[in-house]
């Protein structure tokens, strides 16, 4: 039986969170030895398989310097590895992946890192971009969402790169087209890079032109002052913004049009979701390549220049009054979903593990 430790810095719900525990689970499921280790234990977390040994490194987030923090970590993930002896050891995120490959100095182990973001942002600094750059040359594999994040790095890199989407949880696969569909719609936080701010701006050039409402899901430092402005523009009643959700598929299976505006992004889970809901999607062409990699020359669905307001307006008012584009959408949707799903990635990784 081949044994695999999953090292990420927390459990927290968030998507590289969701994705990686879902993973770690399958592979679990499927008759592998797994160890989970994450810097530090919150409240709320995914759910793991009983069968997984768990460590953490501590209770809860340290207040020690940073310098402090990473020493502490990467001493602990090496003795833990040594001790436990995987065969392979994934990590995920910029932070992570650098203390993996640190740790795993002298130790035999395959060694996978992820890419889960836009690398121009994701390694901004120079300090970032030259540990990515250099210290993952140590990689057995690198996986990438997008060949966008794939290119970004050097040759000796870049050969050990592969392109691995993530998976949709089974439930979004569960629900049935709705016979009416209602509302534009937008998930995720409420921080600048998504610019959720813009998608009020197109919606407020149509609203008297529609009878759908706009209604965005998510909670963050920018909330507060999207409420003024849909309250300074006159919007009370037709744009909603209720905060943070844990049932997105409820939330918005029958949603007529669903809308994304970041200014950089990788491969969007809640993009894909909202595909395997068959909901017509409208993303930026943004920094990272993901909405590109999912939509392609608008053939899932439309992609729009960031920041261009007058033309995300334009693809709303399109698809909301022409049926027959929104069925040819939903359709679309539906069948771009069917790469995402779980079975189907998983086999995707496992044959990937086996293989390195």
């Amino acid at each position: 039986m081949k044994k695999i430790l999953f090292y990420i810095n927390t459990l927290n719900r968030g998507g590289a969170e969701r994705v990686f525990s879902a993973l770690a689970n399958e592979f679990s499921e499927s008759g592998y030895e797994v160890v989970f280790v994450t810097s530090f234990r919150l409240e709320l977390e995914y759910t793991l398989n009983p069968h997984i040994k768990r460590y953490s490194v501590e209770k809860t987030d340290s207040k020690n310097t940073f310098l402090q923090k990473n020493i502490k970590r990467i001493s602990y993930l090496r003795k833990t590895i040594k001790q436990e002896k995987p065969d392979f050891v994934l990590a995920t995120s910029p932070e992570a992946n650098f203390r993996l490959l640190i740790a795993t100095v002298g130790i035999k182990c395959k060694k996978v890192i992820t890419i889960i973001s836009d690398c121009k942002h994701e390694y901004a600094s120079h300090a970032y971009a030259f540990l990515a750059k250099t210290l993952y040359r140590r990689a057995d594999g690198v996986v990438c969402q997008t060949k966008e994040e794939m290119d970004w790095f050097p040759v000796g890199v870049k050969k050990k790169c592969c392109i691995l989407y993530n998976q949709v949880d089974k439930r979004f696969f569960e629900y049935e087209c709705p016979q009416i569909r209602k509302n534009v719609v937008a998930v995720g936080r409420a921080v600048p890079l998504k610019r959720q701010s813009d998608i009020i701006r197109a919606f407020a050039k149509i609203v008297d032109r529609v009878e759908d409402n706009l209604i965005i899901y998510g909670d963050g430092p920018c909330r507060a002052d999207m409420l003024q402005m849909v309250d300074s523009m006159g919007l009370v009643g037709r744009v909603f913004l209720p905060g943070k959700i844990d049932d997105v598929a409820s939330a918005i299976y029958d949603a007529r049009l669903f809308v994304h505006a970041s200014e950089y992004e990788g491969m969007s889970n809640a993009v894909m979701e909202a595909m395997t809901l068959g909901i017509p999607c409208i993303l930026t062409d943004c920094d990272g390549g993901g909405a590109r990699e999912l939509i392609g020359d608008d053939e899932y669905g439309y992609l729009v220049p960031v920041g261009n307001i007058k033309m995300l307006s334009d693809r709303m008012l399109f698809i909301l009054t022409d049926s027959d584009e929104q069925k040819r959408l939903e359709k679309q949707s539906y069948i771009r979903a069917q790469d995402f799903k779980g079975e189907n990635i998983f086999r995707q990784w496992r044959d990937y593990i086996e293989q390195l």
